[in-house]
């Protein structure tokens, strides 16, 4: 595991648009919602989260 701070809000966003293009690919509608109390800056292993986000 590679810790490091990265920006959760960036991560998330761009998780989202890979997601709602598939979904719009197909004719569906993609909502996401996230809490705003959510912090911008944390520190884990991005790759590990990317990758576990992406089926």
């Amino acid at each position: 595991m590679r810790c490091r701070s990265f920006d959760l809000h960036s991560l998330l966003t761009s998780r989202d648009e890979f997601f709602r293009q598939k979904a719009e690919g197909k004719g569906l509608a993609l909502r996401v919602e996230w809490a705003g109390e959510a912090p911008r800056c944390v520190q884990g292993d991005e790759g590990n989260l990317r990758a576990g986000a992406v089926p």
